[in-house]
């Protein structure tokens, strides 16, 4: 990106980098998406077994398996946009493998996303403020509002609430609360918020009735969205509902552990001016 010459306006990277870009691989994300899921696999039966004894470990176990799960997020988000791999098969699978980690159905994710994408921090339109603007627009300026929006915990509320609505609440009603779900994905997003919801909840029954410490393990997703409300905070809060992407939008310095974990999302007023980018290979960071 460079400076227009006597004014702060950027010129964009010409067509042929963008296509150079714009290229997408299956392995990068391939070794993400095995390592995250052997990760949480492993952690999560540490963290079970440390509760079952109850060694107060466990906590600790926990708190790394919900960095695993923080790692889901922005899975969802590439595969979403299906710049994750090349193959779109796979960007299909891991949206819903994503998802799932992340308490919603992916198509409800990707209409959420789109509008995101078309209005930032538009009060009205923009979903991420949209549904709090008292909340969300701004940021915080009382400690009390700061510690619930870095809580994280309104979030993963909403989400489980969003999925759900969209399970169970009636087509009429979606103009209200999901004015930004499509006509033509409204099925299909009630249908799979509906598997979505069958398969989280068979998940937390089974393993609470058949394996011991296992609630332990459901505490990796309120820690997961303590991380996620703090992370999340950098990307708009506190910026203007006017101008380019790169005024609405933040981007913000990290080490390579982080953007590893976040799939580069670090990077993110870069990705939102041009969301057909997918993740760097992890040598070139």
């Amino acid at each position: 990106m460079t400076e227009a010459p006597g004014g702060s306006e950027r010129t964009g990277p010409d067509p042929a980098t963008l296509r150079r870009l714009g290229a997408r691989r299956n392995g990068p994300a391939a070794v993400r998406t095995l390592i995250l899921l052997a990760w949480f696999g492993v952690l999560a039966a540490v963290t079970a077994r440390l509760g079952a004894q109850g060694n107060p470990l466990a906590w600790a176990s926990a708190a790394l398996c919900a960095l695993a799960v923080i790692g889901f997020f922005p899975m969802m988000h590439e595969a979403g946009h299906g710049t994750a791999f090349a193959s779109p098969g796979r960007n299909r699978a891991c949206s819903w493998i994503g998802a799932l980690f992340m308490l919603q159905a992916p198509t409800f994710f990707r209409e959420f996303h789109l509008a995101h994408h078309r209005w930032p921090q538009a009060p009205e339109l923009d979903p991420e403020i949209a549904s709090a603007p008292s909340l969300l627009d701004g940021f915080p300026s009382d400690p009390a509002r700061y510690l619930v929006v870095a809580s994280g915990q309104p979030l993963m509320g909403g989400k489980l609430g969003f999925s759900l609505l969209c399970a169970l609440s009636p087509y009429r009603l979606w103009k209200r609360f999901f004015p930004f779900v499509s006509e033509e994905k409204k099925r299909r997003v009630a249908w799979e918020s509906r598997g979505a919801a069958c398969v989280l909840a068979g998940f937390a029954w089974a393993g609470l009735e058949t394996v011991p410490g296992f609630a332990y393990v459901l505490q990796a997703w309120p820690l997961a969205h303590l991380g996620l409300g703090l992370y999340l905070l950098s990307e708009h809060t506190g910026l203007g509902h006017d101008g380019s992407q790169f005024q609405r939008t933040r981007s913000t310095r990290s080490n390579p552990a982080i953007r590893w974990l976040m799939w580069n999302k670090p990077y993110h007023a870069e990705h939102n001016a041009y969301p057909a980018i997918p993740i760097p290979d992890p040598v070139t960071y």
